[in-house]
């Protein structure tokens, strides 16, 4: 949920932090349409533009979570399959 009064950075940062990556994406979607000035007809409400710094840092941190995580995994060497002989004798 966006706000339109502005909060404790803290209690913005805790929130998104509980936050799945769907509710997450959709939040940060939000924002950028509250904090974009075309779609507002004028000067945008700073707490959007906060709201909207912070998801977007909390969507980084995320990603780089999973990025180490997949990073940790072992390698699997891929083998391509033999090619088929598609005109074999009989």
């Amino acid at each position: 949920m966006i706000q339109i009064e502005p909060e404790d950075i803290e209690r913005i940062r805790e929130r998104l932090r509980k936050m799945s990556d769907l509710e997450l994406r959709k939040y940060g979607r939000a924002a950028r349409d509250l904090s974009d000035p075309k779609k507002n007809y004028g000067p945008p409400n700073p707490s959007f533009k906060i709201q909207l710094d912070e998801a977007r840092a909390e969507w980084r941190k995320a990603s780089l979570r999973f990025c180490r995580c997949l990073a940790r995994r072992p390698r699997v060497q891929f083998r391509p399959p033999p090619p088929l002989n598609r005109f074999r004798s009989c």
